[in-house]
């Protein structure tokens, strides 16, 4: 049960990475300088949605 547990906590801390770096990439190819509070929160929405996508 304990390597269950460790693989799912692997898997989830492998998703979240994932899921910044899709962000950092998203703001990483954009023109803007500045992000207003919406903005990223829809960058962030975009990307769950990528990732939901994929599952």
């Amino acid at each position: 049960m304990e390597r269950e547990t460790y693989t799912a906590d692997v898997e989830r801390a492998d998703a979240k990475i994932a899921m910044l770096f899709n962000l950092r990439l998203q703001i990483k190819k954009s023109a803007k300088e500045t992000y207003t509070k919406d903005e990223i929160l829809g960058l962030l929405d975009a990307v769950a949605e990528k990732i939901k996508g994929g599952i």
